[in-house]
């Protein structure tokens, strides 16, 4: 293997440091897939944390349903072949993090260090919910081929699909 090509771990710990926005997939409550994007922050569990106002659509069809899929994927413009983009999907339910409870502090400040004041500024709008989403599917595709299901408690475990 080429020293140039970062292996899959590498990868994949790229796009988990790299990319500060998510694509999310929900559901709204007429059963019909939604897509649309979150500034994303990850805690030390891997869990994927996004602020959104009670404005975007998303923020309903997730308390009302709390299915959800992110996904972060490479630019286009570094993109080698725009078919096989490099991302990373997780699938997995959602959990409101209401600003009384104690998972409210660790998760804020995880926001904090991802975004400064910006975030600041937004926490103090009333509109405005934390949500969590814990991965149950991890996915990560590296081009054609390259498909791997992530496992393993800290995503140690990178299993190269096959065609059927």
């Amino acid at each position: 293997m080429s020293q140039d090509k970062p292996t899959p771990e590498q990868e994949l710990a790229r796009l988990l440091e790299s990319y500060q926005t998510a694509s999310l997939a929900t559901v709204t409550p007429s059963g019909a897939p939604q897509v649309s994007y979150v500034p994303v922050a990850v805690d030390e569990k891997r869990r994927f944390l996004f602020f959104v106002s009670e404005l975007s659509e998303h923020t309903g069809n997730l308390k009302a349903n709390p299915l959800a899929s992110l996904m972060l994927i490479e630019d286009e413009g570094k993109s080698g072949q725009l078919f096989a983009r490099n991302r990373l999907t997780l699938n997995g339910k959602v959990e409101l993090i209401h600003r009384d409870s104690e998972h409210w502090q660790p998760a804020s400040t995880c926001y904090r260090e991802r975004f400064g004041k910006f975030f600041d500024m937004l926490s103090g709008l009333p509109d405005f919910h934390m949500f969590r989403l814990a991965p149950e599917d991890i996915r990560l595709v590296l081009g054609f081929g390259s498909a791997y299901q992530v496992t393993g408690s800290k995503w140690e475990e990178l299993t190269l699909l096959t065609g059927r």
